[in-house]
């Protein structure tokens, strides 16, 4: 049997590490996701459950529909790799544009001043009259990597930005701040796109 004073180091390792567990456990428990004055955590605009931003705008002066579209579709091709990969409705006569594309954004880590990258799946639309434009920011999917693989791996499943709460609050709040202002720089992109594009 070993000695009092090999047991009690035994002991003071063992509680530690139960504390240590603990903590660690502590951080990683899922976050508790809310609605606060009609967003999402307080931050992204909810409409019918659903993260979406949306903004109505008149057709700037002495541009036509058609105008506007050509504009709006080619910032599509200005600002994706691939459009015709990502847009996936093309209509001219009704005036929709409809795109699926995939962002980075930045967020928070368990350290303070460290930044890891997700990528994010979304949905814009254009719904051009012929009077007005309307840009709709939708389908928010976080990309997230499976535990135990590295940030660039194509191993990751998706969670709806609606149902995101991996990490500490921090980290969440962090997403979701990051992707709501990558979703309104894009409304904007494209609004100033429309209106100075020839």
């Amino acid at each position: 049997m070993g000695s009092p004073i090999s047991l009690k180091n035994n002991m003071s390792r063992l509680v530690i590490l139960v504390t240590l567990f603990g903590l660690v456990a502590g951080c990683m428990r899922p976050v508790r996701i809310y609605k606060e004055d009609g967003k999402l955590m307080g931050i992204m605009p909810l409409k019918n459950g659903r993260v979406t931003y949306q903004d109505k705008q008149p057709l700037p002066s002495g541009l036509n529909k058609a105008e506007v579209f050509r504009r709006a579709r080619r910032w599509w091709v200005d600002n994706y790799k691939s459009p015709k990969d990502v847009l996936q409705i093309v209509d001219a006569q009704t005036g929709e544009l409809v795109g699926k594309g995939i962002g980075t954004v930045y967020v928070p880590y368990f350290k303070k001043g460290l930044r890891l990258p997700l990528n994010v799946n979304h949905t814009i639309s254009i719904d051009v009259s012929d009077t007005t434009y309307v840009i709709t920011a939708s389908g928010f999917v976080v990309n997230q990597p499976k535990a135990g693989y590295t940030m660039i791996t194509l191993n990751q499943y998706e969670i709806p930005i609606e149902q995101y709460n991996v990490g500490t609050e921090t980290s969440v709040l962090g997403t979701m701040r990051e992707i709501d202002k990558q979703a309104l720089l894009s409304i904007k992109s494209i609004q100033q796109f429309i209106q100075t594009q020839q």
